[in-house]
């Protein structure tokens, strides 16, 4: 007589609902932590974009809205093209980034986004030495990683980049 020591099927299905169940909890916070690191990566970026205009600003008395002028070393090989347009903007990997200048002679900022779905746009504007977190919707993964990177529970900014965004200054 054969002894069964298998699993039956009720069993099988109540470890797969539970890894289910278990995957669609993590997989938010997953997702989260990723967008979170790329965001940093891209805050490095225009950290490196920022102390490359504050070089140019000393040697020059203004900003520059080219990065040809700019002395930024790119690991991997970052690239400047000049768009339609003539808009300056600097590629890097999934990144791009533009120098914009605002409403004022030394009001200047680095804008740069991750083209990856749902990521946020960060900001360095260089005379106040702060950065913008811009965001989507509330609830949405860029709004969640404005939150955690700026340690905001809500936006102080808005009209980001002229999309109608919200920003969590920082």
């Amino acid at each position: 007589m054969y002894k069964n020591t298998g699993f039956t099927l009720i069993e099988l299905l109540v470890v797969v609902l539970i890894i289910g169940i278990l995957s669609s909890v993590a997989l938010p916070q997953y997702r989260l932590a990723v967008q979170k690191t790329r965001t940093m990566r891209l805050m490095s970026l225009l950290r490196s974009i920022s102390d490359a205009e504050n070089v140019y600003y000393m040697a020059n008395g203004t900003y520059t809205l080219q990065f040809d002028d700019l002395d930024i070393g790119m690991p991997g090989g970052g690239s400047a093209a000049v768009e339609s347009g003539g808009i300056n903007r600097l590629n890097y990997g999934d990144f791009y980034c533009y120098l914009r200048r605002g409403g004022t002679e030394n009001s200047f900022s680095a804008y740069c986004n991750d083209n990856s779905p749902g990521a946020p746009s960060l900001e360095k504007y260089f005379s106040r030495d702060s950065f913008i977190c811009w965001g989507n919707s509330e609830g949405s993964l860029a709004w969640r990683v404005c939150q955690n990177v700026s340690g905001k529970t809500s936006p102080d900014s808005t009209s980001g980049a002229g999309r109608g965004a919200t920003g969590f200054s920082f």
